[in-house]
């Protein structure tokens, strides 16, 4: 973020003003939300001992993931 204002009182004011008629596109399509569930494919992590070298290998398969 820069440490002063950028834009003009007046520029702000328009950002301001299309924000709070609903954003819409130079088409005039107002935003959706999207239609999805964000997810994860797996996930993998090193353990490393004391040496450094890595010991155990942790994936989706070795542990319980719960809500």
């Amino acid at each position: 973020m820069p440490l002063y204002d950028v834009l003009a009182p007046w520029q702000i004011k328009a950002v301001e003003t299309w924000i709070n008629n609903g954003a819409k596109d130079i088409f005039n399509n107002s935003p959706s939300l999207p239609n999805y569930e964000p997810s994860t494919g797996g996930m993998l992590a090193y353990v490393n001992n004391t040496s450094g070298n890595r010991s155990n290998i942790v994936t989706t398969s070795n542990i319980r993931i719960t809500k």
